[in-house]
């Protein structure tokens, strides 16, 4: 999913600059003549800019999205740092069980 969202990013960005040079002052001269005139290049330029904003949305939901992926990561790389540790504890205890399982039986008996 991260990948589809930066090849999207990586294509709108193309666009944008494919696009945003000399079109961006025709649309400028065509307002300045009709104000009203919604000519070719202003409706380009209006999909460009809303294609920018896009990207740059999508940009930083990539990058929110791969910042919790690496906190997940090192969670996950501390939690398993401790299992061993927590392995040896769980049969140190088993050991302690079964011993006060032992002498309660013999004082009983």
């Amino acid at each position: 999913m991260l990948r589809r969202l930066a090849v999207l990013l990586a294509l709108s960005l193309a666009a944008a600059l494919a696009l945003g040079g000399p079109p961006a002052l025709a649309a400028d001269r065509a307002d300045a003549a009709n104000p009203n005139a919604r000519d070719p290049v202003t409706l380009a330029q209006q999909r460009l800019d809303a294609a920018r904003a896009e990207a740059t949305d999508i940009s930083g939901r990539i990058s929110t999205a791969q910042t919790e992926q690496a906190k997940l990561e090192a969670e996950i790389a501390d939690a398993e740092a401790k299992i061993p540790a927590l392995r040896a504890k769980a049969t140190e205890l088993k050991e302690q069980v079964k011993a006060r399982a032992a002498q309660l039986y013999v004082q009983r008996g």
